[in-house]
């Protein structure tokens, strides 16, 4: 779709005009140099796949309540609310974690449960109370992720470059959530759109379609949490 197409090019292209223009000069509004190490450019990786799958659940999930359930918008927010809370409390039970044992184990089990969950949306309809469970799950996996894979990165590089890492993971998070919206509205409308069933059954065709999508992209988290050390 050109609606989609065009935006998603110029984005790209901007993007990669930037890194560009910043890479050849003498003093550029962001170092790109911070990518040279490997442990912060792991992090960052994490982080934006965090992002993107906790914002494409959370705009496709209600949808899916609403319109393949039958639930009211009241009853679909009260559902997402488990997960909110999940991911509330956990924030500094995951920083004294982090603390203690460092990034390894809170990455790949936090790594380990968004993928099984993004997996099990992929391939079954399931109903408002697993919803509701699942999604706390996915929230109290997501929560282990960002937070310790940015601290953990900007702990590598030298003090010279914090402002810069800071930046730049601020920066990237905020694409990686719009980009996950963008990505999940796009599978899950281009879904609906080539399906004849009925509303209920196209809408729950469709939101497994776009969690197959993003399976693929917590797969790559996934992946890239196994070569975090401590």
């Amino acid at each position: 779709d050109a609606a989609v197409l065009i935006p998603l090019s110029i984005g790209i292209i901007s993007i990669t005009a930037f890194v560009y223009r910043q890479l050849h000069l003498k003093e550029p509004l962001l170092n790109l140099q911070v990518f040279s190490y490997p442990v912060f450019t792991a992090g960052v990786l994490i982080v934006i796949i965090s992002m993107l799958l906790v914002l494409a659940a959370a705009f496709i999930l209600p949808l899916y309540l609403q319109q393949a359930l039958g639930c009211s918008s009241f009853t679909a927010a009260l559902a997402m609310l488990p997960g909110a809370f999940f991911n509330g409390i956990m924030s500094p039970i995951t920083g004294r974690i982090l603390d203690l044992h460092g990034p390894k184990r809170l990455l790949q089990t936090g790594s380990l449960l968004v993928a099984v969950i993004v997996g099990i949306f992929a391939f079954t309809s399931a109903s408002l109370p697993s919803v509701i469970m699942l999604y706390a799950i996915f929230m109290f996996g997501a929560s282990m992720l960002a937070m310790p894979a940015q601290t953990n990165g900007l702990n590598q590089l030298p003090a010279k470059y914090n402002a810069d890492g800071a930046a730049i993971v601020n920066t990237l998070q905020q694409v990686a959530g719009a980009f996950g919206t963008a990505l999940a509205s796009s599978v899950f409308t281009a879904a609906v759109k080539t399906s004849s069933s009925d509303t209920s059954t196209t809408i729950a065709l469709a939101t497994s379609s776009t969690f197959q999508v993003l399976l693929v992209v917590a797969i790559g988290g996934l992946l890239i949490s196994l070569t975090v050390n401590n």
